[in-house]
């Protein structure tokens, strides 16, 4: 008999393998006078869903991040019957001063975004663009899973919170 950690326990590595199912997640920020902006990214993620992402440093979303550090995400737009949504406060990692961090998280997009070199990843195609690296830490992250073959397990008509 399963206890109710054990459920959690498999909740969150499913939501996790629904996550990784996926490439590309939508991102929402706010400019320090509440603009809003939302677009879609390469992400990869880790097993304690931390998530890393790269975005032009010309991109609205860059300059929100660096007026404004909290971001909404969601995993699981299109014809998927999951859905993860999350936010919180994301960190840059300066390229200058932690070049090893920062390399590790270009190659982990790049990697989950299939490309083989840095020229193959879209933002880097554009003529004369940097691009920052970030991490977000969800303060929270939930996961609707309508998928009843799929995850039989959390499937159900509420979210699951996965974080806190």
């Amino acid at each position: 008999m399963s206890t109710a950690a054990d459920d959690a326990d498999k909740i969150k590595a499913d939501a996790l393998e629904f996550i990784r199912s996926q490439t590309t997640m939508v991102v929402a920020t706010a400019s320090s006078s509440g603009i809003p902006e939302a677009a879609t990214i390469y992400f990869d993620v880790d097993d304690d869903f931390t998530f890393y992402f790269l975005t032009a440093d010309t991109s609205k979303k860059y300059q929100n991040l660096g007026q404004n550090g909290q971001i909404a995400i969601v995993i699981g737009a299109g014809s998927a019957l999951s859905t993860v949504q999350g936010g919180g406060r994301v960190y840059r990692v300066d390229r200058v001063e932690k070049v090893a961090e920062a390399n590790d998280i270009i190659a982990r997009v790049f990697k989950r975004a299939g490309t083989v070199n840095h020229q193959e990843f879209p933002i880097v195609a554009l003529p004369h663009i940097d691009y920052g690296a970030f991490i977000l830490k969800p303060s929270w992250l939930r996961w609707l899973s309508l998928e009843k073959n799929t995850f039989p397990e959390a499937y159900a008509h509420g979210y699951h919170q996965l974080i806190p």
